[in-house]
């Protein structure tokens, strides 16, 4: 049934699952790093992961400022100094938090970290050739609704899908991130011979 003219819809949200959950290892202070991927993608690739500034979310139109708080998504390409990662291109996403008294500010601030975060050429090995991380941009730049606190929200993605590929995105709960890694590395800290 629709509601009649002048009637009130009051919009709520069903949880259907945990999509992600990750240990955060840095306070959460601005510049502080919250989470990291790595993976390795095509060339063409690179292009569709950097936006515009014009693209982020921040930008993307008018929206309350309800803090000052952001979430900067920075990506770096492992770089071969000789030498190639083959057919792909290793990607690292940072997810960074930033504190800044405007989208501008943030921005500059991201920028800032993405730079701080390339290192030099042969700062590390990779498949036995010298490599280092170069910034490429960033894929996102979201305001958060409030400092970030436990239980706080840092930020959302909203998209439409069937319930039929909702449960595609809401894996059990030993595949989550924190619980994956720790499975992963069961058993790297005890002593040779299998003591205790």
């Amino acid at each position: 049934m629709l509601p009649s003219s002048g009637a009130t819809v009051v919009e709520h949200w069903v949880l259907d699952g945990v999509a992600e959950l990750v240990e955060v290892h840095e306070q959460p202070v601005s510049g502080s790093e919250l989470l990291w991927i790595e993976e390795e993608v095509g060339y063409q690739e690179i292009a569709r992961r950097i936006q515009p500034k014009e693209h982020l979310s921040v930008f993307g139109g008018p929206r309350q400022k309800t803090s000052d708080w952001y979430v900067a998504k920075i990506v770096l390409e492992e770089i071969h100094d000789c030498g190639a990662h083959g057919d792909s291109v290793l990607l690292w996403t940072n997810w960074d938090l930033i504190n800044a008294a405007s989208p501008e500010a943030a921005f500059d601030r991201a920028m800032e970290l993405g730079r701080e975060q390339q290192s030099p050429p042969g700062s590390h090995r990779c498949d036995g050739d010298t490599a280092h991380w170069e910034f490429k941009g960033l894929n996102d730049l979201v305001r958060i609704d409030g400092p970030p606190r436990d239980g706080g929200i840092l930020w959302f993605e909203e998209f439409a899908v069937h319930r039929d590929g909702l449960a595609r995105l809401l894996p059990p709960r030993a595949d989550l991130g924190v619980f994956s890694w720790e499975e992963r590395h069961r058993g790297r800290d005890k002593p040779a011979g299998g003591g205790k």
